[in-house]
Protein backbone atom coordinates (compact mmCIF):
# COMPACT_ATOMS: atom_id res chain seq x y z
CA UNK A 1 0.00 0.00 0.00
CA UNK A 2 2.85 2.27 -0.60
CA UNK A 3 2.16 5.70 -2.83
CA UNK A 4 3.73 5.88 -6.12
CA UNK A 5 6.27 8.35 -4.92
CA UNK A 6 7.47 6.57 -1.57
CA UNK A 7 7.77 3.55 -4.12
CA UNK A 8 9.67 5.89 -6.47
CA UNK A 9 12.00 6.78 -3.60
CA UNK A 10 12.89 3.18 -2.07
CA UNK A 11 14.00 2.08 -5.36
CA UNK A 12 16.14 4.87 -6.01
CA UNK A 13 17.51 4.32 -2.33
CA UNK A 14 18.64 0.57 -2.94
CA UNK A 15 19.87 1.39 -6.47
CA UNK A 16 21.92 3.91 -4.97
CA UNK A 17 23.47 1.45 -2.55
CA UNK A 18 24.05 -1.05 -5.09
CA UNK A 19 25.75 1.76 -7.46
CA UNK A 20 28.34 2.37 -4.61
CA UNK A 21 29.34 -0.99 -4.05
CA UNK A 22 29.27 -1.55 -8.12
CA UNK A 23 31.99 1.43 -8.33
CA UNK A 24 33.74 0.52 -5.75
CA UNK A 25 34.82 -2.37 -7.24
CA UNK A 26 35.14 -1.04 -10.63
CA UNK A 27 37.80 1.65 -9.42
CA UNK A 28 39.63 -1.50 -7.66
CA UNK A 29 40.82 -1.99 -11.36
CA UNK A 30 42.85 0.66 -10.99
CA UNK A 31 44.49 -0.09 -7.89
CA UNK A 32 46.55 -2.95 -9.44
CA UNK A 33 50.29 -3.36 -9.68
CA UNK A 34 49.61 -4.10 -13.56
CA UNK A 35 46.85 -2.43 -14.69
CA UNK A 36 44.92 -3.86 -17.52
CA UNK A 37 43.62 -1.93 -19.52
CA UNK A 38 40.85 -4.37 -20.67
CA UNK A 39 39.80 -4.87 -17.13
CA UNK A 40 39.35 -1.29 -16.33
CA UNK A 41 37.29 -0.64 -19.12
CA UNK A 42 35.26 -4.15 -18.91
CA UNK A 43 34.39 -2.87 -15.14
CA UNK A 44 33.00 0.22 -16.31
CA UNK A 45 31.03 -1.21 -18.73
CA UNK A 46 29.44 -2.85 -16.05
CA UNK A 47 29.01 0.42 -14.22
CA UNK A 48 27.66 1.77 -17.16
CA UNK A 49 24.83 -1.34 -17.83
CA UNK A 50 24.05 -1.18 -14.59
CA UNK A 51 23.17 2.55 -14.57
CA UNK A 52 21.42 1.66 -17.74
CA UNK A 53 19.27 -0.83 -17.16
CA UNK A 54 18.20 0.64 -13.42
CA UNK A 55 17.23 3.67 -15.23
CA UNK A 56 15.19 1.75 -17.72
CA UNK A 57 13.36 0.02 -14.91
CA UNK A 58 13.06 3.15 -12.95
CA UNK A 59 11.29 4.86 -15.94
CA UNK A 60 8.94 1.85 -16.39
CA UNK A 61 8.40 1.03 -12.75
CA UNK A 62 8.04 5.15 -11.26
CA UNK A 63 4.65 7.01 -12.22
CA UNK A 64 6.00 9.89 -10.18
CA UNK A 65 6.03 13.26 -11.80
CA UNK A 66 9.38 14.87 -11.49
CA UNK A 67 9.44 18.37 -10.67
CA UNK A 68 13.19 20.52 -10.33
CA UNK A 69 13.39 23.22 -8.12
CA UNK A 70 16.36 25.61 -9.00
Amino acid sequence: DLSDEVSAEIFASVVNCMIIDIVDLASSTLKAKDKEEKLTVDAINVVMDFMDHAASLFDAVAKVRVVVRL
